[in-house]
């Protein structure tokens, strides 16, 4: 059994100050916004064979991630209220390996959100080694989910909301 913990925490302060003529003089504009996010994850592997059953060689994961970020945007082009969202995401994988030749995966993954819309993802992969020709064909289907950037989300820019998304 692997065990692998993490954890990661990233601060980031952005500050640009421009000049600009617009024909009526000079006008500066300071664009300041701060953004957080820390997240930490456990993942466990099995790893195991039933070497009288097709010589095969297993794995299965498990992990469990927790995720938090937060927004908070200068005051020439927002507000200055900080905005935050987390995240909790649990996954499972399967991995088999018969006779060194055929390779199967399956996953799945569900994202608990706060703020975001609920979302369970998964994936199943095969691939074939044809060591005469030199070659591993490789096939693969699945969904997936992309969420907008905290600050993306939080942007008066955008003037209708994204419909993943529950208003900060």
């Amino acid at each position: 059994l692997t065990h692998l913990f993490k954890a990661s925490r990233n601060l980031t302060e952005r500050g640009d100050l421009s000049l600009a003529n617009y024909g009526f003089g000079v006008s500066p504009s300071n664009f300041v916004n701060t953004s957080e996010a820390e997240a930490f994850s456990y993942q466990a592997t099995w790893r195991f064979a039933t070497p009288m059953l097709a010589a095969a060689k297993h794995s299965l994961t498990g992990l469990v991630e927790r995720e938090n970020e937060s927004f908070t945007p200068g005051p020439d082009l927002g507000d200055k209220i900080k905005r935050d969202r987390n995240r909790v995401g649990t996954a499972g994988e399967w991995r088999g390996e018969f006779y060194d030749r055929l390779f199967l995966s399956a996953g799945i993954r569900h994202d608990d959100n706060d703020k975001l819309v609920d979302s369970t993802t998964w994936r199943t992969s095969a691939s074939l080694r044809l060591p005469a020709l030199g070659l591993r064909p490789h096939a693969a289907v699945g969904t997936a989910v992309v969420a907008l950037t905290i600050s993306l989300a939080t942007s008066p820019a955008l003037s209708a909301p994204h419909q993943a998304c529950v208003p900060l």
